[in-house]
């Protein structure tokens, strides 16, 4: 059949079906209002029905893309939220595009340790396939079971979204789980190739950011069935610092709205399906793009149950960061949950970075009130400032150390270096024009002499650098670099994002 002209009561059912499949897949139609316009004409019979809703699976297989998958039977909430459904077809409907959704949630999961598996998998294709398997099929049957709709992205990356906090939430906590423990597994369709043997997957970490809840926040559906807006960047850029906290084990972190959202759909009626002993920390703030996003991180762990301890101080210190007390607060702040938290995690050994010496996490409070007192001396400030980056290259060695605090550490550490370098520069241009009547005339004439000595010294030792007598320079040079090969073997990575 080539034209609805040619339709009559001997037409079937299958050839309609097929007319209407040429029109979507040479793109004259779009959506389903059109092909109910298309086809308003037609007697209203089974025949008419059957090819629109047949025509429908083949329209949301070819223009739906992430959303593919959605029907009312399997995700129900989620049906109702992103489709207008069709009055005269059961089951069939038109998708939304360019929405504005305050109840959408949106879940980015990383997944460890995917590179390195490829890696070590190497030609071993059913290895490959079976991981690849995993992902593409239990990850959405997991997610189905929650009302979720998923979608893998770039190779280890996985997009989860769902009308609810818990259930995008629950969804995350049950892949980490997945990845958890120990599969073995004999999938059908490696069984004949693999003669019956079984294939092993390792333990496997996961890092997410879930976001959503926002009001006006868009999730922008595209043409062709893409997804793409703040929703989704604000996730990737939570699930990126998850990453950067804690690059080996499982990291979950939420914004605050997604936590506030949580709390409602407890208070009516949605209990949690996880257990009690999960817990949710104020991890403080994130900003990109003009925001800022207020984050908190799903402690899983029993390791994580000493965080319960520092919710006190992470407080003090987003307080004093809030109200840029850079004269000291932040400073004082920042060492009392550092001291805090070494307390709470410890016992442990660490070694120095500096001397190479073994060292009791004891030790490390003590240079944290060293610290502080150095600085509340109001006289110190550099001495200060150089214990604290000592104890934050320590902190930087213990691989177990919590990541939120390295992370403010790696954050404020430099603009107190900053700080000390213009106070540096500040009390030596007043000690240069104070210099008569602060230093005693025998002492001042010593200081003169020393200084001009040492610039004497510096001139002559560039000048004596340049002597012919000292050899081949080019040979020296190069045979720095053949003493040296190894340290410069450069890998140059590209990040995700």
């Amino acid at each position: 059949m080539k034209s609805l002209a040619m339709y009559t009561v001997k037409t079937s059912a299958y050839e309609l079906f097929t007319y209407l499949c040429d029109l979507i897949i040479s793109g004259k139609v779009e959506n389903f209002k059109q092909i109910e316009n298309h086809i308003a004409t037609l007697p209203h019979d089974k025949r008419r029905t059957f090819a629109a809703q047949k025509a429908f699976a083949i329209l949301k297989s070819h223009s739906w893309g992430f959303f593919k998958e959605l029907d009312p039977v399997h995700y129900p909430r989620m049906w109702q939220m992103l489709v207008i459904p069709s009055k005269e077809y059961p089951g069939t409907g038109m998708l939304k595009r360019n929405m504005t959704i305050t109840s959408l949630f949106c879940g980015l999961i990383d997944i460890h340790g995917y590179t390195s598996f490829c890696q070590k998998a190497g030609k071993n294709i059913s290895l490959l396939k079976l991981l690849d398997e995993v992902i593409q099929h239990d990850i959405s049957k997991i997610a189905q079971t929650n009302d979720v709709i998923t979608q893998r992205a770039r190779g280890d990356e996985i997009i989860l979204i769902g009308s609810r906090a818990g259930s995008v939430l629950k969804t995350v906590l049950d892949i980490a789980d997945y990845f958890q423990k120990k599969k073995v597994i004999n999938p059908k369709s490696l069984s004949e190739a693999r003669m019956g043997q079984r294939l092993v997957l390792p333990k496997l970490a996961i890092s997410a950011g879930v976001t959503g809840g926002q009001k006006y926040t868009p999730l922008i559906i595209t043409a062709d069935g893409d997804v793409s807006g703040h929703l989704l960047n604000s996730a990737a850029r939570l699930q990126t610092r998850a990453n950067k906290q804690a690059p080996h084990t499982t990291n979950i972190l939420l914004s605050s709205h997604v936590h506030m959202a949580l709390k409602k759909e407890i208070e009516a009626g949605h209990k949690p399906e996880w257990s009690s002993d999960i817990f949710f920390w104020n991890a403080g703030q994130v900003s990109f793009k003009g925001t800022r996003v207020w984050v908190y991180e799903m402690v899983l762990s029993e390791e994580g149950q000493y965080k319960r301890k520092l919710k006190e101080s992470i407080d003090e210190l987003l307080l004093s960061l809030k109200k840029e007390q850079w004269e000291g607060k932040i400073f004082i702040s920042l060492l009392s949950l550092i001291s805090r938290t070494v307390r709470a995690q410890g016992p442990f050994n660490y070694t120095d970075p500096r001397s190479g010496l073994k060292f009791k996490y004891t030790d490390l409070i003590y240079k944290c009130e060293e610290a502080m007192l150095l600085f509340m001396s109001r006289k110190q400030f550099i001495l200060a400032i150089e214990q604290l980056q000592e104890i934050a290259e320590i902190m930087d060695s213990i691989e177990t150390f919590d990541g939120t605090v390295r992370e403010y550490t790696r954050e404020i550490l430099p603009k107190y270096l900053m700080l000390g370098q213009h106070f540096r520069a500040s009390l030596e241009e007043i000690l240069e024009d104070k210099i008569e009547f602060i230093l005693p005339v025998r002492v001042r004439e010593i200081y003169k002499k020393t200084e001009k000595a040492y610039k004497t010294y510096k001139h002559i030792r560039e000048d004596a650098f340049n002597n012919p007598e000292l050899g081949n320079k080019q040979a020296l040079w190069n045979k720095g670099i053949s003493l040296h090969t190894q340290e410069l073997e450069l890998e140059i990575y590209s990040g995700k994002r």
